[in-house]
């Protein structure tokens, strides 16, 4: 099936969900009676009082798996009282004190929410020591408990990309297929994630937030394991279908630090969470169930492994090339470019280091994606000219990789209005233009660094001629335009 077929069906579960959760997001961003909710979903997507604690929503899940709350360096506790520096910087304990006051309330929402709607298919991402004793005992047919919050996504190229599976070492990526039965708890996250470095247009009083198509399943959580297969780079694959939710009521937070941390339950464990029969699980689309292991197929046909400072380039992207080039200590970029000199530094040494790598195409389709996350102007020239000048280094891929369009990025406007209701801070981008631009491009000759998992970085493109866009429609305002051009 085709890719951009498979993502129009995710985008049918995603508003069938984000409809079915509305009225419970209206009360929560509305009703007074909900604040303390409110704050909790908050605190967890580390947006409360528009500010970014650090990924506190992790230090959450870190006292759930473990009983306790590791502590967090001064310059992030900090942040917790940027509005008046005269006061006193928080204890440890009394932001341990937050973090059971944000799960018991996180506890209490997933009773009053709305149940899942639907058989859905999820995925989710866990990331473990390659010495984990866990990982060796773990096998088709056990009982696996999570004690955290289990953030699962519906969009099945979400932070699964072949730069991502072709770049483990150091760890394990463990990845989660789950078959959710209908009448589950959990909520849909209708709030995107917003970066941590806050990228910001002042012009336009605008910063980036991201959907994650988020299902947020409760603590304690138990799967079966259905299938679990092991592969090259530390990749491992396991589908298994949710048997077991617990009732807060019977088991809260305080009690935790006096249990057994045990991941693997046995089947006496079992008998006392499980509280229905599994269903039949034909009856969950076979698509989105295989949909992870053909992609990771697809990405361990790629040979060339991405190269370590890859990363760097992607930063890079939204400063002209030429400037780069010219770049020195004497004539720092940091104040027009919003990075630091230390961080300039290292694009450009990086930069400098895989230049004399540089490669040239010539008479080949690349593909090219621009998003409205640094790419707003160039999105908008090609829009109404048939001639677009490219005046940044532009990433490319060999092959179209799905992973590129299936992030979708929401603008936030009026961030700093700390009287609006925080739902009233975001706007989806409307009809006029698309969420991204994915570009066939025939180019003549341009000089490249290779990035490598069939990706490159462009050097000296200049001019291109549009031939064609099509629109495609996603699902109510979203849409993307594919569009075939050529080099002049």
């Amino acid at each position: 099936m085709d890719p951009f077929d498979v993502y129009k069906m995710m985008w049918f579960i995603r508003n069938t969900l984000f409809n079915h959760y509305d009225n419970f997001w209206k009360r929560l961003y509305y009703d007074d009676s909900y604040v303390f909710y409110k704050n909790a979903v908050q605190f967890y997507k580390n947006i409360q009082n528009g500010k970014f604690h650090a990924f506190f929503g992790g230090k959450i899940n870190f006292r759930l798996y473990f009983g306790y709350c590791n502590i967090l360096e001064k310059n992030q506790k900090i942040e917790f009282i940027s509005d008046d520096p005269t006061l006193d910087i928080p204890s440890s304990d009394s932001l341990c004190n937050l973090a059971i006051q944000v799960i018991n309330n996180l506890d209490n929402l997933f009773i009053e929410c709305p149940r899942v709607p639907i058989d859905l298919v999820v995925y989710r991402q866990e990331y473990r020591p390659l010495n984990d004793d866990l990982i060796k005992n773990l096998k088709k047919g056990d009982f696996y408990r999570n004690f955290g919050m289990a953030s699962a996504t519906i969009n099945p190229w979400y932070r699964f990309g072949k730069y991502q599976i072709n770049y483990r070492q150091y760890e394990y990526l463990i990845n989660f297929t789950i078959l959710v039965p209908k009448y589950s708890k959990g909520y849909y996250i209708n709030i995107p994630y917003v970066t941590s470095d806050r990228i910001h247009d002042e012009k336009n009083g605008k910063y980036i937030g991201m959907d994650e198509y988020e299902l947020l399943l409760p603590r304690d959580s138990v799967i079966k394991i259905l299938n679990i297969t092991h592969h090259p780079n530390n990749i491992i694959m396991i589908e298994g279908v949710l048997v077991k939710q617990i009732d807060p009521i019977y088991n809260p937070i305080k009690t935790l630090q006096n249990e057994v941390q045990n991941f693997i339950l046995t089947k006496q464990d079992i008998e006392l969470y499980y509280i229905e029969k599994t269903k039949n699980l034909d009856i969950y689309n076979k698509i989105f169930r295989d949909m992870r292991n053909r992609l990771l197929k697809s990405y361990q046909l790629i040979k060339n492994p991405p190269i370590s400072n890859g990363g760097s380039f992607y930063r890079m992207k939204v400063i002209p090339s030429i400037e780069i080039n010219k770049w020195s200590k004497k004539k720092p970029l940091h104040n027009k470019y919003k990075v630091d000199n230390s961080e300039l530094d290292y694009l450009y040494s990086t930069y400098k280091y895989y230049y004399d790598s540089s490669i040239v195409l010539e008479n080949k389709y690349i593909y090219v994606a621009i998003d409205w996350d640094t790419q707003e102007k160039i999105m908008i020239d090609i829009l109404k000219n048939n001639v677009v000048q490219f005046k940044y280094p532009i990433i490319f891929d060999e092959t179209l990789d799905p992973s590129i369009y299936a992030l979708t990025f929401i603008y936030v406007n009026k961030s700093n209005n700390n009287k609006l209701p925080f739902k009233d801070r975001y706007f989806f981008i409307d009809d006029k233009y698309p969420i991204f631009m994915v570009m066939k491009l025939n180019v003549k000759s341009i000089k490249y660094i290779p990035l490598g998992v069939e990706r490159g970085f462009t050097t000296d493109i200049n001019k291109v001629k549009i031939i064609k866009i099509k629109k495609k429609i996603l699902a109510g305002e979203f849409h993307i335009f594919t569009i075939k051009c050529e080099q002049i």
